[in-house]
Formats: structure tokens, sequence, C-alpha cells
């Protein structure tokens, strides 16, 4: 699966705004409206539209990429939520949107949940709802050409961060609007990146580190992770991530945390994050095992 995401991220255009399906149960709208009557839902939640759960997709790979030309979702998230959405007799209606646009329709009703490395901060928890327990774990990172390991290391330069996520507003107080530029993905950072358009790049270093080794740019570029730092500690350390939802649909949010809890506990949860190529750090943060890489 691995495979099929490297080659089609470095080959597709993200269609931002165009509603895609990807389906886990049917194929069609009858499908879906069968549902109801041919299975019994482990839990209870409205959703959106009847026989449907819509994710908000930004698609950031390795947790998610739906491609614009067929719909199709790959990545940890697109191994973890159909078995949600099966389990409650459920098609997944994934709807690739960038970090703010994301936002936006979970608040406007227009997305269940959101799906695509989400960090979880106070200031989201006011517009949608969060997890108490993390999912997973990430930690903010600098890509360079040379070795930042400060926000501070940052003056002066141009950096680059994605909209809507929590290092665009942090970046911009700490170095100014004037040297933050914002972009709608990860992706297109690095290749600004590349491109001599920027001197840096502030985004998770999971992410970030998939992108850079795809494109075979770990040799002329590094990524540094940002050790914890009580002045900026939303991006600098590990940050937590997980599956926002609707805000008022606090059913939805209950289950999707249930049904995480039950994934940790049979192991199914790490050996999927472990086939992606993530450590024990992301799986349990600063509760990693000593010895884990």
């Amino acid at each position: 699966m691995m495979n099929t995401i490297q080659s089609r991220i470095l080959s597709a255009t993200i269609a931002t705004g165009f509603i895609l399906f990807a389906s886990s149960c049917g194929n069609s709208e009858s499908d879906a409206e069968n549902n109801e009557f041919d299975c019994d839902p482990q839990w209870e939640f409205d959703t959106i539209e009847s026989g449907y759960l819509s994710v908000a997709a930004v698609n950031n790979p390795p947790s998610i990429y739906v491609d614009p030309d067929t719909g199709e979702a790959e990545g940890f998230d697109a191994d973890i939520l159909p078995e949600f959405a099966e389990r409650n007799c459920l098609e997944i209606r994934w709807i690739p949107l960038a970090g703010a646009a994301a936002v936006a329709a979970m608040t406007e009703g227009r997305a269940d949940l959101g799906s695509g490395g989400w960090a979880i901060t106070e200031e989201r928890g006011e517009v949608i709802g969060q997890f108490e327990e993390p999912v997973y774990y990430n930690s903010g990172a600098i890509l360079a050409s040379e070795e930042y390991t400060s926000i501070e290391d940052l003056e002066d330069l141009t950096v680059g961060v994605e909209g809507g996520s929590i290092y665009q507003d942090a970046a911009r107080d700490a170095l100014g609007s004037d040297n933050v530029r914002v972009y709608q993905s990860v992706e297109a950072q690095i290749g600004d990146l590349h491109a001599g358009r920027l001197d840096a790049v502030l985004a998770q270093s999971l992410q970030m580190n998939y992108q850079a080794e795809q494109r075979g740019l770990l040799d002329e570029y590094q990524v540094t992770t940002l050790p914890p730092d009580d002045e900026y500690p939303d991006i600098t350390g590990f940050t937590t991530s997980n599956y926002p939802f609707t805000k008022n649909n606090t059913e939805l949010g209950e289950a999707i945390q249930e049904y995480i809890a039950e994934i940790k506990e049979s192991g199914e949860f790490e050996e999927i994050l472990l086939s992606y190529g993530l450590g024990e750090e992301n799986i349990y943060g600063p509760n990693a095992p000593e010895d884990s890489e």
C-alpha cells in the first residue's frame, strides 16, 4: 500500500472542495440505505447524511491520501476508519480538503470527522470536538539544508507552514507575518523549499519525513525535531493527534474514542501504524519504551 501512495502522491494534483466517495460497505446510495436494515450498529449516533460517515480528509500521507481521480483513500487512516464505519452500518464519504476548509466543513455541518493528522489544541477545541486521549503522537520539526534546532533559529528566514495547521499562527507570532508563507499542503511547502523559494519548512515530522523521503531530498536536506520549548509548547516536543468531530455530536465523539481504545487494546492499532513505518514513539509518545527508535 505504501508503494501505491508513493507513486500517486508525486503525480496527482490534490482536488479541494470536490466530494469523492470511497465505500467500505457498498457501492451505491441504495446500499447505504439498506445498511440501516441489514446490520445492527455497534454505537448509536447521528451523521450529517443517513447511511454515510463523511470525513474531511486533509491529504497528508502517510496518514491519508485521497486520489482525486478515483476517490480511493490510502494511508493508516484509511485502514483505521473504514472498520469503524462498517461496525456502524455506514459507508465512508471521503472529502479531500485543505486544513482551514476541513475545519469549516466540520463546523458548518458538511463533515462528521476529520482525518489527516489533526493536532489537539485548546483553540480547535472551541469549534470542533476533540479526543480526551490522543490517537497517536507526532512532533514539530524543521526541514532545511542546515540544522535549525529552535524557533529562534528561524528568525530572518522565509519559512513555509500549512494553512490551518497549528504552526500557522505560532510561526507568524514568533517570526513575523512577512517571514512566513502559508501553503495548502506539506508537499507544496517542500516543493518551494527545493525550488529555493523557502529557507525552511515548519511542519509535523511524520508527514515531512515521508514527503522528503519520497522526493529523495534527505541527502540534501535534514529534518530536525524541535525539542520541548515552554515558549512554544504547541509546536515543539510531542504533539498529540486525533480524529476531530462535529462539536455538538458527542455521541459520535464517544463512539470513535471507544473504537480506538478497542483496537489499541487488541493490538490492531499498533500493527497498522508500524506497517507504515511509524515508531513506538508515535504510538506511545512520552511513554514509549526507552529502546524504541
